[in-house]
């Protein structure tokens, strides 16, 4: 179980609109949640991913599981181009390949010894770890999520700030899909995506 919310409660003033909220997840579960607007959906989402506290219950995730939220609010970037931004998503990556090239060099400049030893080993951990992460294929997946999404070759070096909020919260959503997170949070993720984005998400989902 990745995911456990219960008997979570939450009311504004003399509404409820939730008791005793039970929900199981699991690591490789889809769930949707389905209601009229104004039901508490957004609400339920904001209390899992810890934006909001319930009036009562709990919310469980599984030890050391990573949370992606998209939220329906507004979104706004600026100052990087849209491949820039989309790589952001993937800044641990990048901390990775630059620990990588600084132990290369280091290697470079020592002698054989228990010293040398030690720097190959720490750079045999690295690029495990790196190529685990898929550090060779991260700008080709990103450029894949925002294709999907919807994005054409040449929006790639536009600035981010030249886009509408609905394409701007098409790449918050492929920034989030880049991170790979454990448990996937999307709040409406389709409003403003067109049928085509709509069912390449279905399908990567």
């Amino acid at each position: 179980m990745i995911l456990q919310v219960d008997n979570v409660t939450k009311s504004f003033g003399a509404r409820d609109l939730f008791r005793d909220a039970r929900l199981r997840v699991g690591s490789r579960d889809r769930v949707a949640l389905v209601g009229p607007n104004g039901a508490g959906k957004t609400t339920l989402l904001d209390i899992i991913a810890g934006r909001q506290d319930p009036d009562s219950g709990t919310v469980v995730f599984a030890r050391d599981a990573v949370v992606g939220y998209l939220e329906q609010e507004a979104i706004e970037m600026a100052g990087r181009t849209v491949i820039a931004e989309a790589l952001t998503a993937a800044e641990h990556v990048s901390s990775l390949e630059h620990k990588i090239t600084v132990l290369t060099e280091d290697l470079e400049a020592s002698e054989p010894g228990e010293d040398q030893d030690r720097i190959l080993a720490e750079y045999g951990r690295l690029q495990e770890r790196f190529e685990a992460l898929g550090g060779y294929t991260v700008e080709s997946d990103a450029r894949a999520v925002l294709f999907g999404l919807g994005f054409k070759d040449a929006d790639l070096v536009r600035l981010t700030d030249e886009f509408s909020g609905g394409w701007q919260m098409r790449l918050a959503l492929a920034k989030l899909l880049l991170r790979q997170p454990d448990v996937l949070l999307l709040d409406e993720p389709t409003n403003h995506l067109d049928l085509e984005s709509v069912q390449w998400l279905e399908g990567f989902l």
